[in-house]
């Protein structure tokens, strides 16, 4: 896995896009809703067609084709920012930002779906991880080195956003913050 920096630009439209994810799943139950600057569309990643667009299936059962526009943020799980939809995994959780018309959405904004969790730091036969009440979290070693250089100390409590791979169903943190 890539870890890009992950800046205040990130980590501010990553809750943007959560919060933004949490109100549409609740208002649009057909998969849609719409804000100021455009619609947003929660859905499941489906596959890719090109490196520039892919399909999205959304909760009425139907789908909508995704093309990323000149300059769009895209944000892929555990790789964070990237700059192909064909880092996206089916099944995953997404949330797209755009301009929709009939059956296609031009996406200013793409992002897996993230979370937040905060848990117990613990090493087990050499993977960092974090305790939650929900979930076992993997740390991955790039996360800890960049967010908290002097380490994560075993029994100490972190939030983490976290991305969960659709298939496996694992937790990874892609950031972390001292509790």
């Amino acid at each position: 896995m890539a870890y890009r920096r992950l800046t205040r630009r990130t980590l501010v439209r990553r809750g943007i896009v959560g919060a933004v994810a949490a109100a549409a799943s609740l208002q649009a139950a057909e998969g849609g809703a719409a804000i100021p600057g455009g619609n947003v569309v929660v859905g499941q990643f489906e596959r890719t067609l090109d490196a520039r667009t892919g399909i999205v299936s959304v909760k009425n059962g139907g789908s909508i084709k995704v093309a990323l526009d000149d300059g769009a943020f895209v944000s892929q799980g555990a790789n964070g920012i990237v700059d192909s939809i064909a880092a996206f995994i089916p099944g995953e959780q997404v949330v797209v930002i755009g301009a929709e018309s009939i059956g296609e959405i031009a996406a200013t904004d793409l992002q897996s779906v993230y979370s937040w969790e905060t848990g117990v730091a613990l090493e087990d036969r050499g993977e960092l991880l974090l305790l939650s009440p929900s979930d076992r979290i993997v740390v991955p070693k790039e996360v800890v080195e960049r967010d908290l250089p002097s380490g994560m100390r075993a029994g100490a409590r972190y939030g983490a956003t976290i991305w969960t791979h659709p298939s496996t169903r694992q937790a990874i943190a892609v950031d972390l913050t001292p509790q």
